[in-house]
């Protein structure tokens, strides 16, 4: 039997709160571009240990629960569309 790849590693364990950035990607189903405008944006917020950055599974979870909310109530205000990284690069 192959070996699991990390990011279906970190996401079968129950102990993983802190995920990398790839890997948080791949928990909302989105490409890495998105969560990384999610994250530029201020949607998603980051968690830094030492040079590393991490997102919690939490947020992760509160952002989605605020997109459901937003899709049950016409009235409520909506999200900004996530920039593109590739917009907000100097060229």
């Amino acid at each position: 039997m192959a070996p699991k790849s990390t990011t279906s590693l970190a996401l079968a364990s129950p102990q993983a709160r802190l995920l990398k950035v790839e890997t948080a990607a791949a928990y909302m189903a989105v490409g890495l571009t998105t969560m990384k405008a999610l994250i530029a944006d201020g949607e998603i917020p980051t968690v830094h240990i030492g040079r590393s950055v991490r997102v919690d599974v939490q947020d992760m979870d509160d952002y989605i629960d605020r997109l459901k909310q937003l899709q049950q109530d016409p009235k409520a205000p909506r999200p900004r569309a996530p920039r593109t990284l590739r917009a907000t690069r100097n060229r």
